[in-house]
């Protein structure tokens, strides 16, 4: 496992299925957290993956992925091949399933 250097920032948004959280550094989206029942615990959920980060508003880059987000999940597929991902933290097996 490699160890995270990089802050890492997180942003609640809404969707048509519930609160959502995305988190990222500066190399890139590092997680997510689905639909939950309220900005409580999606924020409570992210911060469990990230303790050290901090609720930030999202760069444009990131807002355009959020807005893509919303998109999927209303039945609009998206492909999100060409997001920037940080894997730094994640184990090698995790990475390459």
């Amino acid at each position: 496992m490699t160890i995270r250097t990089s802050q890492i920032f997180y942003h609640l948004f809404d969707t048509n299925l519930g609160v959502a959280a995305i988190a990222w550094t500066s190399n890139g989206i590092c997680g997510h957290q689905i639909p939950g029942r309220d900005a409580r615990s999606a924020e409570e959920h992210i911060k469990s993956m990230f303790p050290t980060a901090v609720k930030s508003k999202p760069p444009l880059e990131v807002e355009m992925i959020t807005r893509r987000m919303c998109k999927h999940m209303q039945g609009n597929r998206q492909d999100f091949s060409n997001v920037r991902l940080d894997l730094g933290g994640v184990p090698l097996f995790q990475t390459t399933v």
